[in-house]
């Protein structure tokens, strides 16, 4: 996938998104044996801020400083072939970041993670509504929420459904995005899970100060 690739360049935008609850373990398909609690390390480094990881991938998946790919997915049960995660370190505080992947910000008064669709037009959260979700996260000591949106352009057979998703582990956030988690003309095939049950078992492993 397009490294560059952020929210801000895929959705349009979305209001009063309704809150989908969605189990971040998942399930995984059966095909899918797992290959052992494999412990992988890496440095995500941003535009100067840097956000140490640690994940349990059961998956095989390949971590690096610039995200997680998983290849030989189940075709036939998934219709994706590839799990690819581009992902991006900022600071918890970053708000205009946070923006890029997910419309939303951190209420640091009210402790929690609020939309923020400000800078769209109304035609475009009309278009959009329908096909964008909202879904809270969390992992071993973050917690953040994720987006799902539906393309809403070409053959509806082919058009894919996008997530992102920003984790906040003060001082710094860890924001990540696919631009195919599914093909929603599949009612039954998605990698969500894959992606949800690497993102439960995040965690951020160094609490330097000067980052």
């Amino acid at each position: 996938m397009n490294e560059n690739f952020r929210l801000s360049d895929f959705f349009l935008g979305i209001q009063r998104l309704p809150v989908v609850c969605i189990t971040l373990l998942g399930t995984v398909h059966a095909h899918a044996a797992e290959l052992g609690k494999e412990e992988k390390s890496t440095v995500i480094s941003t535009e100067g801020k840097t956000c140490p990881i640690r994940i349990t991938d059961p998956f095989g998946g390949k971590l690096t400083e610039s995200g997680y790919d998983l290849i030989g997915l189940p075709y036939k049960e998934t219709n994706v072939e590839v799990l690819s995660l581009h992902l991006e370190c900022a600071s918890s505080d970053d708000a205009d970041m946070a923006k890029r992947f997910v419309y939303a910000n951190f209420d640091e008064r009210h402790g929690e993670w609020q939309p923020d669709f400000t800078s769209l037009s109304q035609e475009d959260l009309a278009l959009l509504k329908p096909v964008t979700r909202i879904l809270p996260l969390t992992a071993i000591n973050s917690s953040g929420v994720g987006v799902t949106q539906d393309a809403v352009n070409s053959d509806p057979k082919q058009r894919s459904r996008a997530f992102t998703f920003c984790l906040r582990h003060h001082p710094v956030m860890l924001c990540g995005s696919t631009s195919t988690i599914a093909y929603p003309s599949y009612s039954n095939g998605s990698v969500m899970p894959y992606a949800l049950r690497i993102l439960k078992s995040l965690e951020f492993v160094d609490d330097r100060p000067d980052r």
